[in-house]
Parts: structure tokens; C-alpha cells; sequence
């Protein structure tokens, strides 16, 4: 289904029943929808590129594919959907992440680093 515009509430109630997440990604800078999709603890299958590769730990938090291969998609997600449990685990473990690394008190800081360095305060 294509759902069109969505409000975050939905997009996260969405997640939150979902047994799979899926980005094919052949190009994504970030990866928001990983981190959304791992808030939800919903275990992620995506390719492994740009923020995808950075954000979900493979096996741990979701599954990585080869980008632009079907096959590939198609064999992760089956790993997931045949095994409820490990992908719940999968789906917990995602969450923590997002809690330890990305809340906005960190991001913050982080950024607050990044700038600091930039103009030689740190």
C-alpha cells in the first residue's frame, strides 16, 4: 500500500506493528527512516549504503542487503519473517540504540562538537 502524505503518529503506530522494515536504498545520506522503523522496534532490512550502513547494525538491529539486488532484499527479509523471535530481539535491540544514540540531548552535543571544532574552540 501506498498510504501517500502520513502524520508521525501513524508512521509510528505503523512501525510499531510491522514485523519487517524495508529500505532498498541505492543512494540515502542518513537514514531516518532506520531510525524511525528501530523506534518502533521494528527490525530493519535495508541496503547497506550511506547512513543505512552506519545506522543499523547488522544482525544485531536489523539486516543489511546488497543495494540494487533483489535477491538479496528478498533472501534478509525472509531471514527476519521466518524467525519471530529473533527478529523481535532484533527490534529491541534497534530501540536501545536510537535511546543511547540519537536522542536530542546527544545530537546536540555532538553538534555543539562538531561546530566547536570547525571554528577552533575545542
Amino acid at each position: 500500500y501506498f498510504l501517500g502524505q502520513t502524520d508521525e503518529q501513524e508512521i509510528f503506530a505503523l512501525f510499531k506493528i510491522s514485523d519487517a522494515s524495508v529500505a532498498p536504498s541505492i543512494y540515502e545520506p542518513f537514514g531516518i527512516v532506520a531510525l524511525e522503523s528501530m523506534a518502533g522496534k521494528t527490525p530493519m532490512v535495508a541496503s547497506s549504503v550511506g547512513g543505512l550502513k552506519e545506522t543499523i547494525k547488522h544482525e544485531w538491529s536489523g539486516l543489511h542487503t546488497y543495494p540494487a539486488d533483489p535477491h538479496s532484499i528478498k533472501e534478509q527479509l525472509n531471514r527476519v519473517l521466518s524467525d519471530g523471535q529473533w527478529g523481535a530481539w532484533m527490534g529491541r535491540n534497534g530501540r536501545k540504540n536510537v535511546e543511547k544514540n540519537y536522542g536530542w540531548v546527544k545530537i546536540a552535543a555532538y553538534t555543539t562538537g562538531v561546530y566547536g571544532s570547525a571554528i577552533g574552540i575545542w
